[in-house]
């Protein structure tokens, strides 16, 4: 089994890598940024005797996207499993904001994952099988003030999720989406101490989720074979 896995130096999109390779997936971790980061991971998973390779990609670009698909293949043969974790935030007034940082949080939170799925679906479509898992958000659920751009970009991901799912269903490749809640990764750092209690005051269970819950999460829509056009939202229980 191969699992191709986008955003991987981040805190989710390395955590899948990490479950997927216990799994035993042969995992293709992709980067744009924090290449060492990528790579010290796909070191210690090497270490515990799993078959791991870090392939560095923009996937905002054409070029980077046909090439990791065919350097992927090659590599390991056509992905079983393909999870878009990657992505970006932009907290501030929604006025506030220029006209190329919109038009950047939507190409890298929404189009690029569609246009990767495009190239990834040939191959599983031939081979009549595949997973497919998009990381979202609980705000492209239910959208946040300050967040707007970044809410209506997850929110995209889900409504393709939902209906690429029912278009590819009878070629026996499954289309999922996780929208996790607060999560203790990099992506929070730009919260004040206040904004976070404020967030921690909405969450039942009283603290944010760790990238590893999350991937769990995610492992499991990969691989329950009934489910498809679904969202699971590990969210701690936020009514937010």
């Amino acid at each position: 089994m191969v699992a191709l896995i986008t955003g991987a130096s981040g805190g989710i999109g390395g955590m899948c890598a990490y479950r997927a390779a216990l799994k035993g997936y042969k995992v293709a971790m992709v980067c744009r940024e924090n290449e060492e980061k990528c790579r010290a991971l796909a070191d210690d998973l090497r270490a515990l005797g799993k078959e791991v390779k870090v392939f560095r990609a923009d996937i905002t670009a054409r070029e980077d996207r046909e090439r990791l698909i065919d350097e992927v293949t090659s590599a390991y043969g056509v992905p079983d499993l393909l999870i878009n974790a990657a992505g970006k935030a932009r907290r501030g007034l929604f006025q506030e904001m220029s006209e190329e940082e919109i038009v950047s949080l939507i190409e890298v939170d929404l189009t690029a994952q569609m246009l990767l799925t495009r190239l990834a679906l040939p191959g599983m479509i031939a081979r009549g099988g595949g997973s497919i898992v998009n990381v979202s958000s609980v705000w492209g659920m239910v959208g946040a003030s300050c967040e707007v751009v970044y809410s209506a970009a997850k929110a995209g991901l889900i409504g393709f999720t939902k209906a690429l799912a029912k278009e590819v269903a009878p070629s026996g490749v499954r289309v999922n989406a996780v929208a996790p809640g607060a999560t203790d990764t990099a992506m929070m750092a730009d919260y004040t101490p206040e904004d976070l209690k404020l967030i921690l005051s909405d969450i039942p269970i009283g603290r944010m989720a760790s990238a590893l819950e999350i991937a769990d999460s995610v492992l499991f829509m990969a691989e329950s074979e009934y489910t498809t056009g679904q969202v699971l939202s590990p969210n701690g229980g936020s009514v937010i």
